[in-house]
């Protein structure tokens, strides 16, 4: 289970260079990102690898991938929004006003082919 603006970190390991195919499938309404890099966390702003694109499912295929460590991020990128509120008697506070559901995670499931 994946909460909102969290990540995931896998790693496998690839003895002989071959294809790869890694297949992401999340909840509908949700917003997940795959990322991947070598010999490192697969950060969004360090991996070679990313797709960002709306949504949940997502399918990455590399024709020789190379021998070595690599590593999976998988980011929830839908967030739970607030909005700073006044009162004039007890001063400010928040409401959550958007997708507080993501504060329970979301569930998926992330395959290596």
């Amino acid at each position: 289970v994946l909460g909102d603006l969290q990540y995931h970190h896998y790693k496998f390991t690839v003895t002989d260079s071959r294809d790869v195919e890694i297949r992401l499938s999340g909840e509908d309404n949700i917003d997940l990102i795959l990322s991947l890099r070598r010999d490192g966390l697969a950060w969004i702003s360090d991996a070679p690898y990313v797709l960002a694109s709306k949504g949940s499912t997502k399918t990455l295929k590399i024709k020789n991938l190379e021998s070595g460590d690599w590593y999976i991020g998988v980011r929830c990128a839908t967030a739970v929004t607030s909005k700073k509120t006044t009162y004039t008697l007890s001063g400010e506070y928040f409401k959550y006003p958007g997708r507080t559901d993501v504060l329970n995670g979301t569930n998926y499931t992330l395959k290596i082919l």
